[in-house]
């Protein structure tokens, strides 16, 4: 293990150490230099993770991220986008790097090394069929509290972000249970928030949260894995380019049956020639989120470059005090235009500067390898219910920081740590 750290440490030395030289040099290629090392990053990611068990595993879904630098083309939109300078490139790459070293680097956190049979310990003489179903109660009452006290006292509950996710382990443990009506139950309890206040994060925690469920506990082959794939893939397309801009079409004061007819004429009236967009219309808008975060990269390093040493990495333990509010403007950021995309970079930039960022995409880098290799080692349902979340926010890493700046990655794994504690020493006491 101490060799393969080594060679992991000094090649990520050897690429960084690459990247000081370019930023150095002029000779006028180095955007293909960059673009090159982009994609080979890119490649890595997607054949190493075409290499694990699971579809869903953290280097397919942080793929996205280098991919979304490199389908960056700022004549898409002369006013949304900017031309990236050599500066921001190197950042990426920085980041990059050091996420999927902290990937590679094999070490036991929390006394890793020896949980694998502790759990499965639990698994076999606690989380049983009677209590999963337990479980499953107590979670899905604790997550859905928030929404009872805002229709009564009407307003939001404190720590009600906290709260919800309750739901999804509620959720998880259900489908492990592989009981029709309790799954059927709980689902429709987890998707009555969506009749109260219907959100978009919200949604895809449930659809990964079930993609998950479903390829850990149903999926028994290939095939079966293929054809789920293929109806997640089905599902989200429809989501993202029909029911998504549907909903905002009617929210904006459109008609439901004029969506298909004057899409591209409403479409036209918000926006004007802002976007020149040669492909089909209905990859406009989700092409403009996938890549705009990297003009406000560059837009806050040369307008925000201020540090924040550390405050934005305990951003979740601040906010679980409600203190965050104390800080005044330390964690306002300011996009370049109306898209305001970040990536999960630029927090990181706040923190520990240009270089330093890296250490920080070590950490997370280790703590998804950490999240997933917990879930890959036992059949608990409460450490698939936390890799599901730690996977949305990997999945999200081109849009934004969702481990510092939502905080749920670290979050479920913390009330999960208090549940199963306090479940053991009841039931051990009983």
């Amino acid at each position: 293990m101490k060799k393969t750290n080594t060679l992991i440490l000094i090649k990520l030395i050897y690429f960084v150490a690459a990247l000081f030289v370019l930023s150095l040099c002029d000779f006028g290629i180095e955007h293909a230099v960059l673009m090159s090392l982009c994609v080979a990053v890119f490649l890595y990611c997607v054949f190493r993770g075409l290499n694990e068990h699971y579809v869903l595993n953290p280097y397919l879904l942080f793929s996205l991220t280098p991919l979304s630098l490199i389908l960056y083309l700022e004549k898409v939109s002369p006013y949304y986008l900017v031309a990236l300078d050599k500066s921001t490139w190197i950042l990426a790459l920085i980041n990059f790097g050091c996420f999927i070293a902290g990937l590679n680097i094999d070490c036991n956190l929390g006394n890793d090394s020896t949980s694998d049979d502790s759990i499965k310990n639990v698994d076999a003489n606690i989380y049983n069929d009677r209590r999963l179903v337990l479980d499953s109660i107590v979670f899905i009452i604790l997550g859905r509290i928030h929404l009872v006290y805002k229709i009564l006292i009407g307003c939001v509950m404190p720590l009600a972000s906290v709260f919800k996710l309750f739901a999804y382990c509620s959720l998880m443990c259900a489908m492990k249970s592989k009981k029709r009506p309790m799954i059927v139950l709980i689902l429709a309890l987890v998707c009555s928030e969506f009749l109260v206040d219907f959100r978009k994060t919200d949604f895809i925690f449930v659809i990964i949260t079930l993609f998950i469920a479903l390829e850990k506990y149903y999926v028994q082959n290939k095939k079966e894995q293929l054809l789920l794939v293929i109806l997640t893939f089905t599902a989200a397309l429809t989501m993202v380019f029909v029911a998504f801009p549907l909903k905002n079409f009617v929210e904006s004061g459109g008609d439901f049956f004029e969506f298909f007819d004057s899409g591209n004429e409403k479409f036209n009236e918000l926006f004007g020639k802002r976007i020149v967009f040669n492909g089909p219309s209905v990859l406009r808008m989700p092409y403009m989120y996938f890549v705009s975060a990297w003009t406000n990269v560059q837009y806050i390093m040369q307008t925000q470059n201020t540090r924040t040493y550390g405050l934005w990495m305990f951003k979740p333990l601040i906010g679980y005090f409600q203190l965050d509010s104390l800080l005044g403007d330390t964690y306002m950021i300011y996009p370049y235009s109306s898209f305001n995309t970040f990536t999960y970079i630029t927090v990181l930039f706040k923190d520990f500067g240009y270089w330093g960022s890296g250490i920080g995409s070590i950490i997370l880098g280790l703590f998804a390898k950490w999240v997933y290799r917990r879930f890959k080692s036992t059949d608990d349902a409460l450490d698939s219910a936390c890799y599901a979340m730690c996977a949305i926010a990997v999945l999200e890493m081109f849009f934004s920081n969702h481990f510092y700046e939502l905080s749920y990655p670290f979050t479920i794994i913390i009330i999960s740590f208090i549940y199963r504690k306090l479940s053991m020493k009841f039931f051990t006491n009983r």
